[in-house]
């Protein structure tokens, strides 16, 4: 279920409160959603966490997204608002999923803002994100001491009915949300598919929107569910763990990801890939959640075509996350052409990284390694170990000598046995990259 009006958000407005407030704001809530319906043509869809928390609901996660996902912000201004941390995590939350700032907090119909704030016995800080907006007074002095309106007063009823108007006319004039593009997420339904999709949903649309009710889906109807949200969808992600009760779920999902021509990721926290799945065209190897968002993020930003790199997984070596930086520009350029790249992990212990290289190299499609702002014991211990799984696939690879240049770098790399890309420019070395692929 989800808000009947166009805008396109789930809920149509959030109400954010200090708990130790509760009391006031829960015949407010009443009292506010009475009077919107009365003024709206559709009875609206609110979020207010008592009554939309569930048991088993991860509360952190389910309101932050909650809040990103609602038209409009309804913030109870007290003293005790401004000091909960959580309260403010709310508000920068809905900012961010609005992309507002503090210049341009109104939503362009009429100059009405999409946040709708209640000073209860005070106003925002002068330094305040959202001093700007105007605030419904719902609170008065008596002898310089604020006190509440308390519920049913005249004060109280007319507060209430100008702030019901305001939000009532904005839900209405709100035009549609712009489609975020959308991931398919193939839960597992634990803890770390829970985290992923909460990070995703900053970005992304997350599809399935509740993945618990596929599981009581007949086969004809969860089929029909998958089509359409494997259709919607730039992605699939594919969370894999040892969950008995959601096994056969998972392997349909597997094999929609199969059929799929999009891109499709298989992350196993804490345990290696099935070794069948990069048979069948699944990039796997991630070795966290960071990882795994780093590769979604470049698969959309760069959309993958058919070029001369014929649209092949190339493991690409970076020393540490400062190289992998610097990399950026040569990463972007391969994928202009064509290259997918599969990053290597920069953080852990040295081992653990070699271990990760030699299990890519015998799964993909092609190596470069970024020889950059390092000594040159990383390169040797790294070359070394790796050009024997080179030779043995006989798998198309290169060198990028990155600055800063050394005597190894110009000289000794030219005996090595791998092609260097010593062009001038990332993208002139890109291109020379493509042509060994397309030879390979």
């Amino acid at each position: 279920m989800g808000s009947s009006y166009k805008h396109g958000h789930q809920f149509d407005l959030f109400l954010s409160y200090s708990t130790r407030d509760v009391s006031w704001v829960r015949q407010f809530y009443d009292d506010l959603l009475a009077d919107i319906n009365r003024f709206a043509g559709i009875d609206v869809y609110p979020f207010l966490d008592k009554a939309r928390l569930q048991p088993g609901h991860v509360w952190n996660e389910e309101i932050l997204t909650s809040v990103a996902d609602s038209a409009i912000l309804v913030p109870v201004f007290s003293p005790r608002f401004f000091e909960s941390e959580y309260c403010q995590k709310e508000v920068i939350e809905f900012l961010g999923a609005h992309k507002v700032n503090s210049n341009t907090l109104v939503s362009g119909i009429g100059n009405r803002s999409q946040i709708v704030p209640i000073k209860l016995l005070c106003a925002a800080p002068s330094d305040h994100v959202l001093t700007k907006v105007q605030a419904q007074a719902f609170y008065a002095e008596r002898d310089g001491i604020p006190y509440e309106y308390s519920g049913g007063s005249p004060e109280y009823r007319d507060a209430l009915r100008r702030t019901a108007y305001a939000i009532a006319q904005t839900i209405e004039a709100l035009p549609p949300k712009l489609r975020r593009p959308a991931v398919y997420l193939a839960s597992d339904f634990k803890p770390h598919s829970d985290k992923l999709r909460a990070s995703l949903a900053h970005c992304f649309d997350v599809l399935p929107e509740n993945p618990a009710e596929l599981l009581g889906l007949s086969h004809e109807d969860l089929e029909k569910s998958l089509t359409q949200d494997f259709e919607k969808c730039f992605v699939s992600v594919h969370v894999l763990s040892d969950v008995p009760l959601v096994k056969t779920l998972m392997e349909l999902q597997l094999e929609f990801g199969r059929k799929s021509s999009k891109p499709r990721l298989a992350w196993t926290p804490g345990a290696a890939s099935p070794e069948d799945l990069a048979n069948t065209g699944f990039e796997c190897n991630f070795l966290n959640q960071a990882d795994v968002e780093d590769r979604i993020r470049r698969i959309y930003e760069k959309p993958a075509q058919s070029k001369p790199g014929n649209d092949r997984l190339v493991y690409f070596i970076c020393p540490d996350r400062e190289n992998k930086t610097l990399a950026e520009r040569l990463i972007s350029a391969l994928e202009d052409v064509g290259i997918n790249t599969f990053p290597s992990p920069v953080d852990g212990p040295a081992d653990q990284a070699l271990q990760a290289h030699v299990k890519a190299l015998d799964e993909l499609d092609g190596c470069l390694i970024y020889y950059g702002a390092v000594d040159r014991d990383w390169f040797d211990a790294t070359f070394l170990r790796l050009r024997k799984t080179i030779r043995k696939r006989n798998l198309p690879s290169a060198i990028y000598p990155a600055p800063p240049q050394t005597e190894h770098k110009l000289q000794d790399l030219r005996h090595c046995g791998v092609p260097l890309l010593d062009q001038a420019t990332e993208e002139q070395a890109a291109r020379a990259f493509a042509v060994l692929m397309s030879q390979a």
